[in-house]
């Protein structure tokens, strides 16, 4: 998915569009949320999963079953930054102003976008 952030609405939709569209099933793989923003928003998640098999569609999810994820440093690095590939972003990170501008989003992720600390579904917010 898109988005596994505070628009995680947008790429469920996004994921149910397709399935119907193609006459497939739906199948996320490893759910989460990301950010806490998201926290708490799991029961609302699943719902959406659950609500009316998609009008026919069959959806489905998976979620890892370990209390803590694995995802690497680089899915917290902003999107633009990553534009380009791997050799456009090493360009970027070589100047220091754009540098100071991606560790400045990582740290405080922008409205929107995936954010960089999660936690699992069931845990409670701090």
């Amino acid at each position: 998915m898109r988005n596994e952030g505070i628009r995680i609405d947008d790429a469920l939709d996004e994921v149910f569009r397709i399935a119907r569209e193609a006459d497939i099933p739906a199948e996320i793989s490893h759910l989460k949320l990301a950010g806490r923003a998201s926290w708490g928003r799991m029961p609302r998640v699943l719902a959406r999963i659950d609500f009316g098999a998609g009008g026919g569609a069959r959806r489905d999810a998976d979620q890892y079953p370990f209390i803590a994820g694995a995802t690497s440093l680089d899915a917290t690095i902003p999107t633009w930054a990553e534009s380009g590939g791997w050799d456009s972003l090493l360009v970027r990170l070589r100047d220091p102003a754009t540098r100071a501008r991606i560790q400045a989003e990582m740290s405080t992720p922008p409205t929107g976008r995936r954010g960089s600390t999660t936690r699992p579904a069931g845990a409670a917010a701090s």
